[in-house]
């Protein structure tokens, strides 16, 4: 069983991961992978300061619309303790297969992008638990 640790890509929130992972950070998207797995996993938040919250389905929505995937399937993935998330499938014109997630909380919007380029995204997998395991920090 592969140990996993807490990890905080900014000061609002958290998230278990293996600990042998690899990390990039490139201004605000913190992305993480294994080495020798070509799954990615992607992260971005934006904190609310004032007026009210966009829900995860309308952002998901909006996200549907941009163009480059195709074939978008609703997901169902549960986040302990997040009031409110959303998340799709899609593919990409080279196959590869994307899990797209929407965490939104009050104060905080979490957007995680999770991508293989040749199995089903939701197999189980360590992105899979990453994501599942996000809180507020």
């Amino acid at each position: 069983m592969t140990r996993v640790l807490e990890i905080r890509p900014t000061k609002t929130y958290a998230l278990l991961v293996p600990e042998n992972f690899e990390e990039d950070v490139e201004g605000d998207v913190a992305s993480y992978w294994m080495a020798g797995d070509p799954l990615l996993l992607q992260l971005s938040s934006r904190a609310r300061v004032d007026g009210a919250q966009i829900g995860a389905a309308q952002r998901l929505n909006e996200r549907m619309q941009h163009p480059g995937h195709s074939q978008f399937v609703p997901a169902s993935i549960a986040i302990d303790g997040c009031p409110d998330v959303a998340a799709a499938m899609a593919r990409d014109g080279d196959g590869a297969r994307w899990l797209f997630v929407y965490a939104v909380w009050p104060s905080l919007t979490v957007f995680a992008t999770l991508v293989h380029p040749d199995h089903d995204i939701l197999t189980p997998s360590w992105g899979l638990d990453a994501i599942s395991s996000l809180r507020l920090a």
